[in-house]
């Protein structure tokens, strides 16, 4: 499901993409298109079948496709800065991958998308064989998803689906754990682009670490910001702090420059 704002205005656009369980936070991405302005298009990405019309992708690499063919159905076209959040950071990474490698197909040489990830997971996936996933994995994966979505309804502004309706709670869940379990299987392969990285502060040291698995994918140029607050206040307290290193990382890149139209 592609949410599209600002979609006149003559920035580069910004893809953001849903977090770990599929959904975007700040009211779908409205909080963000009215901080940035009318003139910065935001093209907000949620997974598709919570409507029940869809199925969930089963793999990063699926929905990536899946979520640029929407942005180009919309009208949209390169350049493109991309931003995830938390494990939804892998589908923006597959995302700018696929954005590099058109690029180098391009006429002119266009330079890989900005990439900006907030507070990414560990691990820049674990490409975890299908057969790991036993039927008492999946059963449990599928009651943490459970007991993760009824936490969140006090804390998000927007879901979508009710979770009031047994029916399409249940299928919210489902769409959840195939969005785990494709992050799971996802193996990511080295960016050459610029990439921007906001972090929770107990988590830096881990990332700074040598061994960090990161270091062997982000191998372009890449710098890391801290931010002192706890995981589930980037979307919440943090929103307007999370916005404001975004527009400086867009700013600071010459990404902000605008477009004829």
């Amino acid at each position: 499901m592609l949410y599209a704002y600002n979609t006149e205005g003559r920035r580069t656009p910004l893809i953001l993409t849903h977090g770990m369980y599929g959904f975007v936070p700040y009211r779908r991405g409205r909080t963000m298109a009215e901080y940035f302005g009318p003139d910065q298009p935001i093209y907000a990405l949620e997974a598709p079948g919570f409507d029940g019309k869809q199925k969930a992708y089963a793999t990063v690499q699926d929905a990536a496709r899946g979520y640029l063919a929407e942005i180009r159905r919309a009208g949209a076209k390169p350049p493109f800065h991309v931003a995830g959040l938390c494990a939804g950071c892998l589908v923006a990474f597959q995302i700018a991958q696929q954005l590099a490698a058109e690029a180098q197909f391009a006429d002119g040489a266009a330079a890989p998308p900005l990439l900006m990830m907030i507070d990414p997971p560990g691990l820049p996936g674990e490409g975890v064989s299908a057969e790991k996933f036993t039927p008492q994995v999946v059963d449990l994966l599928r009651e943490q998803v459970r007991h993760w979505f009824v936490t969140a309804r006090e804390r998000t502004a927007e879901l979508p689906f009710d979770i009031d309706d047994p029916g399409n709670f249940e299928r919210a869940i489902e769409v959840a754990l195939a969005m785990e379990m494709s992050f799971n299987r996802y193996f990511a392969a080295p960016y050459q682009g610029k990439v921007e990285v906001l972090v929770i502060d107990n988590r830096a040291e881990i990332l700074q670490r040598r061994n960090w698995p990161w270091h062997k994918v982000l191998v372009g140029p890449w710098n890391m910001t801290t931010i002192n607050c706890k995981h589930s206040d980037l979307f919440t307290t943090q929103a307007l702090e999370v916005f404001a290193w975004l527009r400086k990382c867009i700013e600071e890149s010459g990404g902000a420059a605008t477009r004829p139209h």
